[in-house]
């Protein structure tokens, strides 16, 4: 029988920072659980990522405004020769 203080301390495995898959959204989520009626499964995943696509465009449309807008006051700022 092996003693406790004999006993090689395992040094693989556990928890590590930042592991872990990368978060899709830049925001808390939470799982949303309810019953549809099977013949409808298919539509209603559809709707959800088409919706979530949308929201997804309108958000890199904004920062490409944003870039812009940015891009478009700094050249208005230089002085005319």
């Amino acid at each position: 029988m092996r003693s406790y203080l004999n006993m090689k301390k395992e040094n693989r495995g556990g928890k590590r920072a930042r592991s872990g898959r990368l978060p899709k959204y830049n925001e808390p989520t939470k799982i949303v659980t309810f019953r549809v009626p099977t013949s409808h499964i298919d539509n209603i995943k559809e709707l959800i990522r088409d919706y979530l696509q949308e929201i997804e465009q309108k958000k890199l449309l904004i920062n490409i405004l944003d870039v812009d807008l940015s891009i478009n006051i700094l050249d208005t700022e230089k002085p005319q020769p």
